[in-house]
């Protein structure tokens, strides 16, 4: 793995960890408002997902380059929800603009 699909990795796994807090604050919050809570679960868990798909971009991005493209619209979208705490989304946006750079032609 190059450093296009290293910088997807690092910013997929923040994305994965802060989602994965928040959803965790979500319950707890639950126990308190119940109705706050699930809404603050529905947006850990969208992180989540996010973050699974920024992982699976930083496998497949240097060699497909529609998963680079992938990466690069979850992790806009990650940005604007701050995802990983901006850095993570940040770091999502470099990576995958790197592999789009470096990705190989159709038809090579």
């Amino acid at each position: 793995m190059k450093a296009p699909g290293i910088l997807l990795l690092i910013g997929g796994l923040l994305v994965l960890i802060v989602g994965a807090l928040i959803a965790i604050g979500g319950a707890l919050v639950g126990s308190i408002v119940p109705g706050m809570g699930a809404l603050i679960g529905v947006i850990g868990g969208i992180h989540v997902i996010f973050g699974i798909l920024l992982i699976l971009a930083a496998m497949w991005a240097e060699k497909k380059k529609s998963w680079a493209w992938i990466g690069l619209v979850v992790s806009i979208i990650a940005l604007i929800f701050g995802g990983g705490y901006y850095i993570g989304a940040i770091l999502g946006i470099i990576g995958a603009a790197l592999a789009l750079k470096g990705a190989p032609k159709k038809g090579k």
